[in-house]
């Protein structure tokens, strides 16, 4: 249910129709400007937010973000109906307390950031008090990582009993393992299910390029100031650094290397945090360039949302995401609605907003084949087609030589003409209609005459003559290319794929035998249809074998 909630937010007062192929942007939480603490019960559109920090998405669709709030920062839930609460933080309470009892009236000196794992449990950093805590299914908080005390210590031990200082960025593994930012230690460390901590990356010493461990051990690594983390399912872990500029990749035998920003070359203003697609597009929180980045597996860099300028409000709801103004974003997280299909949310901190960017995180292909290419006069012919990234529910749309034929069905069967082109499109309707759409290949049809039918082929193929053919380009029509009493008549040309290359319109009378067409070099090689419109309509098909 979460997944309609949240393209429903996004298209904006639950009722506004958007493409998202523009990657249209809205606001799911906040309503002001105004940095303050209300709406608990309520819808999250209508509650009031303070400087929203970070961001996290579980399984099921629950949104979670931290809330700085006016007397204590505040952990709040927007369930699958749209509504918000506030799940952990007192605001009487700024110092530790609470673990094993409800995370409402938990006490935490500082919230930094947030993970959730598969089981359902929200995991909580405390910067100040170097603690990591966890607050499982039935609301009751505890403290999974972190003694309280600054410092390194503790590996291969319990993690509760181990010395961390200033503990950020956090992410979980398929298996239910925690991973985190020990960013005063310059390490990124591990706790296991069974609560067992160890170094995942990092040598606990700072590093410029070129001397920062690439192409090594993660352990040897330097991890300078880690600020955001995301772990693949295949066990790959991404990691931006923020003063290193730069997002690095720990493959899943620990070796690392840097994917942007390689050679200390700056691509960003301050990249904090991650989210990971089902297609392995990496979305970057450029925080100091007021960005939401993305990072394609092919290597890509580009903006996905925020034009770069800061602007207070909701400035740019409804509209496409790269010219929103977001401020400060600090926190991306993400959940696949459909196969192809994305929504990110944004921690827009200095806006006091979360805001969504629901779009197609992949491009439709399709390929069409033909039961038979060559048949006799009167047989039919069933084409298919085969998409693969449409969506679950993609629609079709069958073309012959451009013209729409056929139901909106993955099969079009029907008895052909010699010389028929088919193609078909097929379109994603995974976020919203017309998102994506991609043409296919084309099929050519050769009718052959049955013996009944030689003497009405052999009359239509006398009625107008086109040569040479093949040619370059450069041709002639006579016979009786028009009929009586036209006086001008449509000349068109259309290429395989249904697209016209050409047309004229010619007058006509009957001193008229022949006209003469010179499309010398305007031609690529291959096959085409002259269709030649006037009371009656008259086609036949050439080849251009090359330009003179």
């Amino acid at each position: 249910m979460i997944k309609k909630l949240l393209f429903t937010l996004s298209i904006g007062l639950f009722t506004q129709a958007v493409s998202t192929k523009a990657q249209i942007i809205n606001t799911i939480a906040g309503n002001t400007t105004m940095a303050g603490y209300s709406g608990d019960g309520g819808p999250s559109t209508s509650a009031v937010l303070y400087y929203p920090t970070a961001i996290t998405i579980d399984k099921n669709g629950n949104i979670y973000i931290i809330d700085q709030g006016l007397g204590a920062q505040k952990l709040r839930k927007i369930d699958a109906n749209g509504i918000i609460t506030t799940i952990a933080g007192n605001d009487t309470l700024t110092t530790f307390s609470g673990d094993g009892g409800p995370a409402i009236n938990a006490g935490f000196q500082t919230m930094g950031a947030l993970a959730v794992d598969t089981f359902g449990n929200v995991f909580i950093s405390d910067p100040y008090d170097n603690r990591i805590r966890k607050i499982n299914t039935a609301g009751i908080i505890s403290t999974v990582a972190g003694n309280g005390t600054t410092g390194f210590s503790g590996d291969g031990n319990a993690a509760v009993n181990a010395n961390i200082s200033y503990p950020l960025a956090m992410t979980t593994d398929l298996a239910g393992n925690l991973y985190f930012a020990d960013r005063g230690n310059h390490r990124i460390r591990k706790v296991t299910t069974s609560g067992t901590i160890s170094t995942f990356a990092g040598d606990g010493n700072i590093g410029v390029y070129p001397n920062v461990g690439d192409g090594g051990q993660a352990t040897a690594a330097k991890m300078t100031q880690v600020t955001g983390l995301v772990m693949s399912p295949s066990g790959t872990m991404y990691v931006a650094d923020e003063i290193l500029y730069t997002i690095r990749k720990i493959a899943s035998n620990g070796i690392v290397s840097t994917i942007v920003g390689a050679s200390g070359s700056q691509q960003f203003g301050a990249p904090r945090g991650l989210a990971l697609d089902n297609r392995g597009n990496l979305y970057i929180d450029d925080y100091s360039c007021h960005k939401i980045r993305i990072f394609t597996p092919s290597g890509i860099l580009s903006d996905f949302a925020g034009s770069g300028n800061c602007n207070g409000g909701s400035w740019g709801d409804g509209g496409i995401a790269t010219n929103a103004a977001l401020w400060e974003p600090n926190g991306v997280a993400l959940i696949q609605i459909a196969p192809s299909c994305v929504a990110v949310c944004i921690a827009d901190s200095r806006n006091n907003r979360i805001r969504v960017v629901v779009a197609n995180n992949s491009k439709p292909t399709v390929h069409i084949s033909a039961s038979q290419t060559t048949v006799t006069t009167g047989t039919s012919v069933t084409l298919t087609a085969t998409p693969t990234d449409a969506g679950a529910a993609p629609t079709y749309q069958w073309y012959n030589w451009g013209t729409p034929v056929g139901s909106q069905a993955s099969t079009y069967t029907y008895v052909p003409q010699d010389g028929d082109q088919i193609t078909c499109k097929v379109t994603n309707t995974d976020c919203n209609n017309g998102v994506e759409s991609v043409e296919s290949n084309y099929v050519t049809l050769n009718v052959t005459p049955t013996p009944s039918s030689v003497t009405e082929q052999a009359m239509q193929n006398t009625a107008f003559v086109l040569y040479p053919n093949p040619n370059n380009g450069v041709m002639s029509i006579s016979g009786n290319w028009f009929s009586t009493g036209d006086k001008k008549v449509s000349l068109k040309i259309f290429n395989a794929l249904g697209q016209k290359v050409f047309e004229e319109s010619v007058s006509v009378d009957n001193s008229v035998k022949t006209h003469a067409v010179n499309l010398n070099g305007q031609l690529a090689p291959g096959t085409y249809q002259l269709i030649i419109s006037g009371a009656q309509v008259k086609s036949t098909r050439f080849t251009v074998s090359g330009n003179q």
